[in-house]
């Protein structure tokens, strides 16, 4: 008798640890990570740009997103922004500037308290591209990443009081 209970739970915990299996694997991925995991992994967003725009800053590219791989020169640029008060860059067009300046604005409303961002175009529908394109950014990275956050045409606004406006000059 007691060799038919043994194979009979036997069977039970295989099946257990088949089910296990098949719930593990068709959890969602941002759902294996233990709450240890999500908070370095935020820490380590914030003391890095260049990690943080290495593997979640995805790009809207025609055929799907890519994370997008920054340069050495905009990794350079965003260096030169962060150690100096001012900077003027003389750039050609289709460089990538904007859009590590983007990631880079994105980063910093992310990831930090009392940001003021302004967006000055000379044309209005620049201005709007380019706010929505730091909106983009922040909407596609992971939840955990993300607190609370309110929306104007004009102003995105978070939880942490870290916001941008674009002004809509004409």
């Amino acid at each position: 008798m007691d060799t038919l209970v043994d194979a009979v739970e036997f069977k039970i915990q295989q099946k257990e640890k088949v089910i296990d299996k098949r719930i593990e694997r068709d959890k969602p991925q941002h759902l294996k990570h233990s709450a240890k995991k999500y908070v370095m992994e935020y820490l380590r967003c914030k003391k890095s740009f260049e990690y943080f725009v290495r593997h979640y800053i995805l790009l809207e590219l025609p055929g799907g997103d890519e994370l997008m791989n920054p340069y050495r020169k905009q990794l350079e640029f965003i260096d030169l922004v962060e150690t100096k008060k001012h900077a003027l860059l003389l750039k050609s067009r289709q460089t990538g500037f904007s859009t590590i300046v983007q990631a880079y604005t994105a980063w910093l409303c992310v990831f930090h308290d009392n940001v003021v961002v302004g967006i000055i175009s000379k044309d209005g529908n620049e201005a709007t591209d380019f706010a929505r394109m730091i909106r983009g950014m922040i909407e596609k990275i992971p939840n955990f990443f993300k607190t609370k956050e309110g929306c104007s045409r004009e102003r995105i606004c978070k939880e942490n009081r870290a916001f941008f406006y674009y002004d809509k000059r004409k």
